[in-house]
């Protein structure tokens, strides 16, 4: 599933590296890593975006290959209400399955109801 197929689309913010990760808000939000050609290989949500993104780039896992090639670009939602981050989560994961028929390569779970 391509990124600008989600809804609600996300905002793209850049590659996913460290400049643009200390550049993210410390705000509440879901977020998307894409390949280059946008294609979706990982959605999450984080209470602060930033420490989150850092968290991934410091952790590699996000990094590895998939059959999409690997995570290039992040793009975020920021969310205010936290009550809405695991429901935003779980639509844009439910898109990808019912789209794509599976997860996207890097999720290996449901968003929590």
């Amino acid at each position: 599933m391509k990124i600008g197929e989600l809804i609600p689309v996300p905002t793209l913010a850049g590659p996913f590296d460290y400049p643009t990760a200390v550049s993210l808000p410390e705000r509440p939000g879901c977020y998307v890593l894409t390949n280059a050609s946008f294609d979706i290989i990982y959605v999450g949500q984080a209470v602060s975006l930033r420490s989150r993104i850092i968290q991934h780039l410091d952790a590699g896992r996000h990094k590895q290959l998939t059959g999409y090639g690997r995570a290039s670009l992040l793009s975020i939602l920021e969310i205010a209400d936290f009550v809405r981050l695991s429901a935003h989560e779980r639509g844009w994961l439910n898109q990808c399955e019912l789209r794509d028929g599976t997860l996207p390569p890097l999720n290996k779970v449901h968003a929590p109801l």
